[in-house]
This record gives C-alpha cells, sequence and structure tokens, in this order.
C-alpha cells in the first residue's frame, strides 16, 4: 500500500551478514577504505613517473644510436629522422641474421623496406609492429647489440637499403621470411605461398593472401 504522501512506504535495508553478526563491520569498511585511498596516493606520482619513460623502442634505439656513434659509423652522418629509420632496420638485421650470410642480412633489411613502402609506415613501425619480429618481445637489457663486429655489418647493410638507391631485391617481394629449421608456421604451409626463395638460413617467401600484395 502507498504512503500518505502518495509514495511507497521506505523500506529499511536488510542488515547485511557482516553487520548481524559482527557490530565492528562498518569500522572494517572505513579502515579498507582508508588503505585503498593512500594506495592511491602513493602509487600516483609511480604512474606519472612510467607515463613520462621513453618507450623500450626508444631506449633501445638510443643505445643503439651510442653504439654506433663509439663506433663512428658512417651512418651517424644522416639526417636524424633517416638515422633512426636506419638503427631500426639494423636493430632487425642483427636480431634476426647476425649469424648468417651477408645476403640473408641483406634480405632481412629488404623484407622490412618492402613492408614499409607497401603499408607506407616508417621502417621502425614496421619493425616494432606487435607480433611481428619475435626478437622485439625480450626486455632491452637482453636486445643491446653486444658484438661489435656484427652489429657493425648489420649497420652496413641497413643503411644500403635504407639510405641509398638500394640493391636489387634479391628476396623477390618477399613480406615474410623464417628460418625453417627452427619453425614451421601456419601461415607458410603449401597452398598458402606463391613465391619462395632460400637465401642463407631463412626463407623467403611471398603469399597468396591478396591483403599483403594488393
Amino acid at each position: 500500500p502507498a504512503s500518505s504522501l502518495g509514495l511507497p512506504p521506505r523500506r529499511r535495508r536488510p542488515m547485511t551478514a557482516c553487520r548481524a553478526r559482527w557490530p565492528g563491520c562498518r569500522m572494517l569498511s572505513r579502515a579498507i577504505s582508508l588503505a585503498c585511498l593512500a594506495g592511491a596516493v602513493v602509487l600516483a606520482p609511480a604512474a606519472a613517473d612510467a607515463a613520462r619513460r621513453p618507450s623500450k623502442a626508444a631506449r633501445l634505439i638510443g643505445i643503439a644510436a651510442d653504439r654506433a656513434a663509439a663506433a663512428d659509423h658512417p651512418v651517424m652522418d644522416l639526417p636524424p629522422g633517416l638515422r633512426r629509420q636506419v638503427l631500426c632496420t639494423a636493430l632487425n638485421v642483427y636480431h634476426e641474421a647476425r649469424g648468417s650470410t651477408r645476403r640473408d642480412q641483406t634480405g632481412v633489411a629488404l623484407v622490412t623496406r618492402n613492408r614499409a613502402l607497401h603499408e607506407r609506415r616508417s621502417y621502425c613501425s614496421v619493425v616494432w609492429e606487435r607480433a611481428q619480429f619475435s626478437w622485439t618481445r625480450h626486455r632491452v637489457r637482453r636486445l643491446v647489440p653486444r658484438d661489435d663486429a656484427a652489429w657493425d655489418r648489420a649497420l652496413t647493410r641497413a643503411m644500403a637499403v635504407v639510405a641509398a638507391p638500394g640493391p636489387a631485391d634479391i628476396t623477390r617481394g618477399a613480406r615474410h621470411f623464417y628460418n625453417p629449421r627452427l619453425v614451421r608456421p601456419r601461415w607458410a604451409r603449401p597452398g598458402k605461398v606463391v613465391a619462395a626463395r632460400r637465401i642463407g638460413q631463412h626463407r623467403y617467401v611471398r603469399l597468396r593472401d591478396a591483403r599483403w600484395y594488393e
């Protein structure tokens, strides 16, 4: 039935099990709330500091540039924007093929270029795209180039592909590669590949999927 004001009668909130069984429950609830607020105050500066911290890619590129400068590599004479693209490509060459042949290292740089040109993106965005090159998942400490000779070769291969008119595409337009001794990716199964070529330790492929070659 309605009340005299035409409104339904106010119902009393039932006591929760906590209040019914333990009178100090309200005090505990307040204590938890205060603790949460204190945690928010403590964590806020740390979160803000993390937001200001350079990304993993930026930190690694900075370290790579320092290594190149210490070795007095010609890449440091390039304009800053172009130098950054060469450094990203060189990191890809270093981590994907530093123990392989010169042609294989050039092939990795060419695949990076083919993707960048086709997708109209920077070389760095291609290299650091999520789930494309497995080495990018590791921490910066593990990714720092420590083999000076191999790093110098990677810089030279990348510079020849990115900064110069570029060598002939020995990959025949491939935008994917893999090491058949280590993996057998689903996307490279028979019927999904229209062209393939073995260079060094990698197999360079063109996929039948038109999304990659429109």
